[in-house]
Parts: C-alpha cells; sequence; structure tokens
C-alpha cells in the first residue's frame, strides 16, 4: 500500500483547523488574542472531527409562562467593510445594537455570520484578518462559516484567524470543506436557550475551490458528497436541537459542478428551519420562503443587519418574524418600526469597540508611511489623462496584476485611477491614494473579438473624459478620428502576440468592478479566480519594481 504524503500547506491546515487540534495556547493582550507559535498542535487524530459541545446561552430568561423572543442577529458579506473610514453600520454601532437586544432579551441572542468578513479593505487587508476576528469575537459573535474570500492570506493566515475565533468562543463551521475525505471543520454548534436548542450548521460555497486561490485550495473538496453528508448532519441535529439553522455561504447564483443554491438546498434537504444565506449580495428586505423555510440574507458591506425573531413558547413551538435593518435606521432608530416598538431611541457606537478600530486605524496609518519603493520619474494619473490617454502609470498597474495571476493581459478603467506617483519615495499610502476603492483582482477570460468590442468601448467617447477608458498593457493603435465603434485598428499582447477579432479566448486580469458588468463592460467571461485586493497587489509588484 502506497503512502500519501501531503503538500506542506495542505497539512498546515488539517494541523490548524481541525478543532480537536486547534490551540489553547493564547493570551489576551490590549484586547486582543495573541496566538503564540506554539498554539498549534503537531498530532492529527483521525476521522471527522466532532461537533462542537453545546453551549448553553440562557436559563431561565422565560416569562412565567415559559415563553420568551430570541433575536438572530446575522451578517454576511462584509468583506472588510467594520470601521468608520469604510461605508456601512460600523461594527462599533452593530455592537451597541446587540449589547442593547441582549439587554432587552435578558440574553436570548444568537449573533451569526455567513462568511466572507475578513478580507475586503484596507483595515481588514493589512492585518490580515486577524483583527476582524478579534473584534467579532469580543462582540460576541457565536459562530461563522467559512466564505471563500476567508483563503485570500492563505492557509497560514486563516489558522491562525481560527485559533483567535476559538479563543473567543467564536466558532467556525462548515460541514463540507474537506481534505482526503474527511472534514477540517466541525459541522455544527447547538445552543440552548432556557432549553429550547437551537442548531447552526455551516456551509461554504463550492466556488471556493475556483474563486480562492489555487494554491491555497487545491488540496481542498468542497462539493464531496455535498447534499447527502447535509442530510445527515440535518438529521442528526433534529436529534438534538429543536431548531435547525443552516449558515450558508451559498447564495442564489448556481455554484460549482453540483449548482448549488440556497433554494436548491431546501428543496433537497429536509429538516431546515432557517437558512442564513450569503455569497451572492442578496439583500432580502423580506425572506424568501421555499417549502415554508425563511432564507435571508443582507445584501453587503454592513449595510444592513438581519434580525429573526423565534417567540418561543413553553411547548417550543415558534412564530417567525423578520426584519431588515438599514444603515439609516441603525443611525436613526424612529425611522424602524421594530426599534421603536422595542423602545430603542438611539445606537450610539461602542466605547470599547469604537476604541479598538482607532487603535487599529492610527497602525494601518504607521503602515501608509511605509516605503515601498523609489522611482525616478513621475507616473501621470490626473483625471484628465487616465480617463483619455493609455498612460505610463495604468500600464505599469495592468502589468501589476496580470502578473500576479499569471495572465495575458491586464485591463483596468480609468475611473479607478485618483492620483497621480511623484518622483521619490513611493509609500503605501502613496499607492492607495492613486487605488483607493477596495476592489479586488480577478482573473477572468475574454475572446480575441471581445477584447476589441471592449476597447471600442472604452475608446468611443473621446476626447470626453470616460472613467470607463481603457487602462491596459495591451499596445493599441487607434484612429482617434475614425467614428465611435470603428476605432481600434489593432491589438497586441506585451509579449508581441498579435491579437485577431476572432473566438481565441485569452486571461485578462481585470478587477471584480469590471468582471462583473461594470462601466458597461459585458466582455468578461466571468470570474475564474480571486486575487488580492487591487492596491495590495500593486504595492507587492512595486516592492520589485527597482531590483
Amino acid at each position: 500500500m502506497k503512502k500519501r504524503f501531503l503538500p506542506l500547506v495542505a497539512l498546515v491546515l488539517v494541523l490548524g483547523l481541525m478543532v480537536s487540534c486547534a490551540a489553547s495556547s493564547t493570551e489576551k493582550q490590549s484586547g486582543e488574542v495573541t496566538v503564540k507559535a506554539e498554539s498549534i498542535s503537531s498530532g492529527v487524530a483521525g476521522g471527522n472531527p466532532a461537533p462542537y459541545p453545546e453551549k448553553v446561552k440562557t436559563f431561565g430568561s422565560a416569562d412565567e409562562n415559559g415563553r420568551f423572543d430570541l433575536y438572530i442577529v446575522n451578517t454576511n458579506d462584509i468583506h472588510g467593510h467594520i470601521d468608520a473610514g469604510d461605508s456601512g453600520i460600523t461594527f462599533a454601532r452593530l455592537a451597541r445594537l446587540v449589547n442593547t437586544l441582549r439587554v432587552i432579551s435578558k440574553k436570548n441572542v444568537l449573533l451569526l455570520d455567513a462568511g466572507d468578513v475578513t478580507h475586503g479593505t484596507n483595515i481588514a487587508n493589512f492585518f490580515k484578518g486577524e483583527n476582524v476576528m478579534n473584534v467579532m469575537g469580543a462582540m460576541g459573535y457565536d459562530a461563522f462559516t467559512l466564505g471563500n474570500h476567508e483563503f485570500n492570506n492563505g492557509l497560514k493566515q486563516l489558522d491562525k484567524n481560527l485559533v483567535i475565533a476559538k479563543a473567543r468562543d467564536m466558532v467556525p463551521l462548515s460541514n463540507n470543506i474537506k481534505l482526503a475525505g474527511r472534514r477540517v471543520l466541525p459541522p455544527y454548534r447547538v445552543f440552548n436557550f432556557n432549553g429550547f436548542k437551537v442548531g447552526v450548521i455551516g456551509l461554504t460555497t463550492p466556488s471556493a475551490k475556483t474563486q480562492a486561490n489555487p494554491k491555497y485550495v487545491s488540496e481542498l473538496d468542497f462539493e464531496d458528497n455535498f447534499i447527502q453528508d447535509l442530510k445527515d448532519t440535518v438529521a442528526e441535529v433534529k436529534t438534538k436541537a429543536d431548531y435547525v439553522v443552516v449558515l450558508g455561504h451559498i447564495g442564489d447564483d448556481p455554484v460549482g459542478t453540483i449548482g448549488v443554491t440556497s433554494t436548491s438546498i431546501i428543496n433537497d434537504v429536509p429538516g431546515i428551519n432557517l437558512f442564513i444565506d450569503g455569497h451572492s449580495h442578496t439583500k432580502r428586505t423580506e425572506p424568501k420562503f421555499v417549502n415554508g423555510v425563511p432564507i435571508v440574507q443582507t445584501g453587503s458591506y454592513l449595510a444592513n443587519i438581519g434580525i429573526s425573531k423565534l417567540s418561543v413558547d413553553a411547548e417550543k413551538k415558534v412564530i417567525y418574524d423578520y426584519v431588515l435593518l438599514t444603515e439609516d435606521e441603525v443611525k436613526d432608530p424612529s425611522k424602524s418600526t421594530f426599534l421603536t416598538e422595542l423602545g430603542i431611541k438611539e445606537i450610539k457606537e461602542d466605547s470599547s469597540v469604537l476604541a479598538y478600530m482607532n487603535a487599529k486605524r492610527k497602525a494601518l496609518d504607521e503602515i501608509y508611511n511605509q516605503v515601498v519603493t523609489t522611482i525616478d520619474k513621475d507616473y501621470d494619473g490626473e483625471r484628465q489623462t487616465v480617463r483619455t490617454t493609455q498612460c505610463e502609470l495604468g500600464e505599469l498597474a495592468a502589468t501589476a496584476i496580470a502578473e500576479s495571476v499569471e495572465a495575458d493581459f491586464g485591463f483596468l478603467n480609468g475611473g479607478g485611477f485618483r492620483a497621480s506617483l511623484k518622483k521619490g519615495d513611493i509609500t503605501v499610502g502613496n499607492i492607495s491614494s492613486v487605488l483607493p476603492f477596495s476592489n479586488l483582482v480577478v482573473l477572468s477570460e475574454i475572446t480575441g473579438e471581445g477584447i476589441y468590442s471592449a476597447l471600442e468601448k472604452g475608446y468611443a467617447k473621446y476626447p470626453e473624459q470616460n472613467g470607463g477608458f481603457p487602462q491596459t498593457n495591451l499596445k493599441i493603435e487607434a484612429n482617434l478620428n475614425a467614428p465611435a465603434g470603428s476605432r481600434i485598428v489593432s491589438v497586441t499582447l506585451p509579449n508581441g502576440t498579435a491579437i485577431k477579432s476572432d473566438s481565441t479566448k485569452y486571461k485578462v486580469a481585470t478587477n471584480d468592478f469590471l468582471a462583473v458588468g461594470g462601466d458597461g463592460f459585458s466582455e468578461f467571461g466571468g470570474i475564474i479566480r480571486y486575487e488580492g485586493m487591487l492596491n495590495e497587489v500593486f504595492v507587492n509588484y512595486l516592492k520589485n519594481f527597482n531590483k
């Protein structure tokens, strides 16, 4: 019998993510959990990881008739939008709202996240998600599932992040991430509220296999026996819990080779009471009911918060209600009937969370002052230039993103550039000023015909300024005096290969905005996989610019 040796990164995942091997050697420091080197076990037990032990959340907080209200607060696809510097409600205000609900309900609150939380903005990315895990733990999140973007910083960093979460008793859940045929995370946890037990099962999108960096997930399987495993887990949880919640980073669009959606899962798997969804960034003002099962999702970027209210009686019968709170309603509770009926008149920012985020913002400012490289000339990125001219700064950035995903060329929009790089020392802050948006670099596919079509769109408004003007490392010959739609004469790849307007396919690096139709570009053939944030990728490229 041949022995099978796992690659190092896969072995790290097994060592770090198995909860039975997760670390107990952690310490609190300045409000954070510091992960020590010895916190990861060096041994791996066989078989699937056991579920987390049942957690008693409340006892004796029902009224004299045995009734109580349970509030299940859900977030999804926050993508690092946690601070006042980012759009959305912010963690500081969410913390105060959740704590207020805990007081009103006598702690009958379950706080859950459906994935894609640790990556997407500078405040999250530069600390590789560790600060996100620390503040979520401090806020009292009970559980979360892994989205595809949780893998963006690599498996060693994911391991650290999950150890931090576990130390905060914020448990990571996934029923379907497997390595060599076994799960790498426990699939569920049961939470006990006054004897009424809620089982929460985690699911991770099968699209993580292609939308996360292949070098991190190549050894993992997200689809192996997906539906049958979930059926078995739901059946197991129903023997232990009165109410079954699936916390799924799945979404509305068919994903993976099996094409699952949250709707198809409910149709295929009996016994689910509530599906808290993510991944598709769908904003559901009202739940979508499938076979009587509500599917809820908040959109993205912490613009909204979902709250499922379960009114539980002494016989454990449940009356279900749901509200989606918007940013405006959280900042001004008088605009929300739900908050007004609870007597909540004001939701200030939590002082401890605010202090923590301010400290991180200060540390981020120090990172912004770090010198990345030195350049011997100016690179013009002014509005008039990037929206009308194929310029050196655009070519440089396009080259950077193309190399990051091994694409044939890079393609960006002029509207994404907001400053120039001046001769001399270049800091992280300078680069973030040039590319200030939290766009992610993606690898996509485009035909030769699509390249010509996209370029014609980009050049159509010339000489007017156009946010969709192409900034690329393609060599373009254009007749700017020709009518719009027929201005592109020839196109050549950076390696000198001529591109014909035909069905030949090319790998293109772009940003997630353009890949899904931003600025009217419909030519990209979907997202093959994600890389890091655009400015982060550019920083890494410029570090070696003069070497």
